[in-house]
């Protein structure tokens, strides 16, 4: 059969794509490039480069319009945008092309562990003084003997957030919960005037108090693995070199727990929990009133407006209480860091800097990064406030020192998986209580450091 003009010109068009998206690299990514900017032609003589890497699927065009807007400003600049948005592929494509001797200038890293692994690839950014002006404890992960490698890239934190009109129409107050007891009696009081069908006529969606995500795995594996571990450690290098754990958190992680188990279910069995999406939990959940409090990051705050819009401004952030003798607490961390090529040339490396510069410190940077990236800078002096009622409660918190960092990425290769599959065997198995849970987590913890673990070691 023939070909028809249509069909040449599909085709022209899909190995054009495919020789943009693999470039000109020695090495090609074992991943398909998601948004891909060409060098655009400068009536210059001379050009300082800049080849950038992201891992930032949800971010490329915000990052490539942000690239034009630093090249207007700099014109003897060249600007070139790669995203590669999975992480295990962008690990893997990343170390190809370093190890390819290909010019990524400016890239992405995942904490302390990457760091290490990478480290001969790394150029120091002590010299960039502003950077110990980020939110205390972010620049840890990415510190080594008295160097930085690392400039996180935002803020963002995991809390409880809840729809401060349903508690409000139920005469539940929330701003009066210090400890974990008051925050199953604020759920206990909701649940009650929910059953009496006092609340049916303001929110006839309302289904249950709060949803557990069971099949979630950045929930079950990341988010709570965090929330047990939290204050464990006094640095990422304490974990990342952690032989054992003490697990001081294990009993009260397990009311904890059972609480968002008990007040999702209502009675329906809590086999039915690992199969709730965060979908379930987000938009189907929280934005759709349909539950009236939910354990999440910030970062789900664009989701839950393009979802409901009136539901913003009444968008409550709480710290998650375990111990009722201790404040609660919300947990932070950077998604990624921005790193430069330490192989790269002196002028990249230098426009490397002066982009990071421009984009969190200038201006008309620090907007983009807020408005149109839709970030929580890391670095509050220079920041730029955003349309997200979550960003000044979170700050408000980490301002009063109720946070723990995150450091779930300096966890044991595997160990937040094995933990995520022993909460729902808990979840699921009638015999399978919470010492079990507790128990097999420091058994499998101890296990993988002693037989297999290194520093640097693929997969960290």
């Amino acid at each position: 059969m023939p070909i028809v003009a249509t069909q040449i010109v599909s085709i022209f068009l899909a190995v054009l794509y495919t020789f943009l998206a693999l470039g000109s690299c020695a090495v090609p990514p074992p991943a398909p490039v998601l948004a891909v900017q060409t060098e655009i032609p400068r009536e210059v003589t001379h050009a300082r480069r800049l080849n950038i890497l992201s891992s930032r699927g949800e971010e490329s065009h915000a990052l490539i319009r942000a690239a034009g807007l630093f090249m207007e400003d700099h014109p003897d600049s060249l600007i070139t945008v790669r995203t590669i948005s999975e992480e295990s592929d962008y690990r893997s494509a990343l170390r190809a092309r370093l190890l390819g001797g290909e010019q990524i200038d400016l890239f992405h890293i995942f904490g302390h562990a990457d760091m290490i692994e990478l480290l001969e690839h790394l150029d120091d950014l002590s010299d960039l003084g502003w950077a110990d002006e980020a939110t205390a404890g972010l620049t840890h992960p990415v510190r080594i003997d008295g160097r930085l490698y690392g400039l996180p890239h935002s803020l963002d934190g995991v809390g409880l957030i809840a729809n401060r009109r349903i508690f409000e129409a139920a005469g539940v107050p929330l701003g009066e919960i210090t400890s974990l007891e008051q925050t199953e009696g604020a759920f206990r009081a909701l649940r009650e005037v929910m059953t009496s069908g006092a609340l049916d006529s303001v929110f006839p969606n309302l289904e249950t108090v709060t949803s557990l995500p069971g099949l979630d795995d950045d929930f079950m594996s990341r988010q709570l693995a965090d929330i047990a571990l939290g204050g464990e450690f006094t640095s990422s290098e304490q974990a990342v070199n952690a032989a054992s754990i003490a697990y001081l958190n294990a009993d009260p992680m397990g009311l904890y727990l059972a609480m968002l188990a008990r007040y999702t279910t209502h009675g329906r069995g809590w086999a039915m929990l690992v199969d709730i999406p965060q979908s379930e939990q987000v938009e189907n959940g929280l934005a759709a009133e349909r539950v009236a409090i939910i354990q999440q990051s910030i970062s789900i705050f664009p989701r839950l407006n393009a979802a409901n819009p009136d539901l913003a401004g009444d968008l409550a952030l709480l710290p998650i209480f375990l111990d009722d003798e201790e404040p609660g607490m919300v947990y932070i961390h950077s998604p990624v860091y921005w790193a430069v090529n330490a192989s790269s040339q002196d002028e990249s490396r230098a426009l490397a800097r002066d982009f990071l510069t421009w984009l969190y410190r200038s201006e008309s940077g620090a907007s983009f990064l807020a408005q149109e990236m839709g970030l929580l800078s890391p670095f509050r002096e220079a920041a730029a406030p955003r349309d997200n009622p979550l960003d000044t409660q979170l700050l408000a918190l980490i301002g009063r020192g109720q946070y723990h960092p995150r450091r779930h990425r300096e966890f044991p290769a595997g160990w937040p998986a094995q933990f995520s599959g022993a909460i729902r065997d808990y979840l699921t198995i009638l015999e399978v209580d919470w010492e079990e849970v507790t128990e097999r987590g420091r058994e499998d913890w101890f296990y993988i450091r002693s037989s297999s673990w290194e520093p640097g070691i693929e997969g960290w």
